[in-house]
């Protein structure tokens, strides 16, 4: 943490506005009339902005960020 103070939400206020970079990407197959099946994943690579930190013993420790993803899959229908 390139310095900074501790708040009552948990946020490390520092210096870091990059909250890092996300990639997306879905398709859609459509098999039959009337019928689609839908892929979608997502993946968040966090940025050094969302650091948390908590008090613990009366000392300030900060957690590094940790990065995210999500995958979804469907199949739609219409009449």
């Amino acid at each position: 943490m390139a310095g900074g103070a501790f708040n009552d939400k948990g946020f490390v206020q520092g210096t870091e506005n990059y909250l890092g970079t996300e990639l997306d990407l879905g398709m859609t197959w459509r098999f039959a009339p009337n019928a689609a099946f839908d892929l979608a994943g997502y993946y968040l690579a966090a940025g050094p902005a969302l650091r948390m930190g908590e008090v613990l013993n009366g000392a300030l420790v900060t957690k590094e960020q940790q990065n995210g993803y999500y995958a979804a899959a469907r199949v739609r229908l219409s009449f």
